[in-house]
């Protein structure tokens, strides 16, 4: 199965969720407009003043193919329950599920404008119940269009901004630490399995955080480590497992480094 689960944690996520379900219930009507009928929690982004469905929402990176592969019991991960898509939501957004009469009838109103009269069928609009995400949109770093723990080449995620990597003719894209890359991100690779080859930098990858040592000839003063520093940036490491393939695992870090002698990274990551 590819089609893992994992409950959503921030706003931004929620808002990404309600932005889908809206961008694609018009290619997947029959089935947004049976979750309209059958949905009694909601969630409501006024920036967009548009509305999707607890169960669709609280699921990262969720959408209707996802969505049916896990109603027919394809997925895995977190479990596929209303529940859990609930209590992620409040955690993510930091408030409680209400009964809200304004909501109420922005909901029918928005129901009817884009699934027509009727849209709710016979729902009993006494059981709604809604969070609010907040009316500013959060910052959040660019989208790659890479799946969290798929595996991918160097070619693959240099290809991503048109770059052409060839491990002989292209030898300045083999260190571990990329050149800035046009979105003023980073590529990290490191190399988890150190047995195999020489390399004796002491990385060290935790469940929550990355430790990764920079090369000895460059301090901290280097343009590249000084713009990993800035608030914002947004690392891509690598965890070369030098695994049969080659392939690499690809995770997403939000990176600083710290100051000491070897210099070290250190990572928090949506790694698990």
């Amino acid at each position: 199965m590819s089609n893992t689960l994992r409950p959503i944690e921030s706003p931004a996520e929620v808002r990404l969720n309600v932005e889908t379900f809206n961008s694609e219930a018009a290619r997947y009507f029959d089935r947004a407009a049976r979750l309209l009928r059958e949905t009694t929690y909601w969630v409501y982004d006024p920036v967009c003043e548009s509305f999707g469905p607890a169960k669709f929402v609280g699921f990262s990176e969720m959408s209707f193919d996802r969505y049916v592969e896990a109603l027919a019991g394809d997925s895995e991960g977190a479990r596929f329950d209303g529940n859990v898509s609930r209590t992620a939501i409040e955690a993510a957004i930091g408030e409680s599920y209400r009964q809200d009469q304004t909501l109420r009838d922005r909901l029918e109103a928005w129901g009817v404008d884009r699934f027509g009269t009727g849209a709710f069928g016979g729902s009993d609009r006494g059981k709604w119940h809604f969070v609010s995400l907040p009316a500013v949109v959060e910052e959040v770093a660019p989208r790659l269009r890479l799946t969290l723990h798929e595996r991918y080449t160097r070619p693959d995620v240099y290809g991503l901004f048109g770059i052409n990597y060839d491990a002989r003719r292209t030898r300045h894209l083999n260190t571990g630490l990329s050149p800035a890359l046009p979105d003023g991100g980073y590529f990290i690779f490191i190399t988890l399995d150190k047995g195999t080859i020489a390399y004796d930098y002491e990385d060290e990858l935790f469940r929550d955080q990355l430790i990764w040592v920079t090369r000895r000839d460059r301090g901290e003063n280097d343009s590249d480590y000084v713009a990993l520093r800035q608030p914002g940036n947004r690392s891509r490491c690598s965890r070369d497992g030098r695994t049969r393939s080659g392939s690499r695992i690809w995770v997403r870090c939000a990176g600083r480094i710290m100051n000491s002698s070897p210099m070290k990274a250190a990572f928090s990551s949506d790694m698990s």
